[in-house]
């Protein structure tokens, strides 16, 4: 019995990772998927990580939903005939979702809502955007399984990504724009007298 909890467990694990090895198995998944790591990558290690979540970062990142929203859709009418309809709707579903977040997070953006700093976080948007592609251009087959380990695991992957974001060190230019903000002694000097100049005023 237990041997076969962990088995299915087990199965279960296996199927997460190949939601995220198969744009490295289908090479047709990583024109779509590169882009995503990469401003991923940039995103949580670099400018997040230096100084949160900007609105000129949520821009940047709807604009990547936008355009894989528009190729999902384009996968999803190429297998128009082959898929069940379903499938399709769901499909096409996800395609408008993803437009449409794209589109809410750059017009919010703009308009500095401090809501699309919740929902902007980069390594949200990229999860599911990893995890339905290969869904989305059927090179794995959606089913409820898929959607439990999809949702099961997020925890998983978002705990990693939060410890990997702490132990790696903060970018040499973040350091660099801190100390630049640092007055030397000349500055703290001017400073000082200008402090002083302002009590004896008053």
């Amino acid at each position: 019995m237990v041997a076969e909890v962990l088995s299915y467990l087990w199965g279960l694990v296996l199927g997460w990772l190949s939601l995220f090895a198969a744009p490295f198995i289908n090479e047709n998944l990583l024109w779509i998927v590169i882009p995503v790591y990469l401003s991923w990558i940039l995103a949580e290690f670099y400018s997040e990580k230096i100084g949160g979540i900007s609105f000129s970062g949520v821009i940047t990142k709807g604009v990547v939903l936008i355009w894989v929203g528009i190729d999902w859709t384009r996968k999803t009418t190429d297998f128009l005939n082959t898929d069940v309809l379903g499938l399709t709707l769901f499909k096409y579903f996800l395609c408008f979702f993803w437009i449409a977040l794209g589109v809410f997070m750059i017009v919010q953006g703009i308009s500095k809502k401090k809501i699309v700093k919740f929902v902007g976080r980069s390594r949200n948007t990229t999860y599911l955007t990893l995890v339905f592609t290969p869904i989305l251009y059927n090179i794995i087959p959606l089913s409820l399984e898929v959607l439990l380990v999809i949702i099961l695991f997020f925890p998983i992957y978002y705990l990693v990504i939060e410890i990997l974001s702490r132990i790696t060190p903060d970018p040499k230019i973040g350091r660099e724009d801190e100390s630049e903000n640092i007055p030397d002694n000349k500055e703290r000097k001017i400073l000082n007298k200008q402090m002083d100049d302002t009590k004896t005023r008053f």
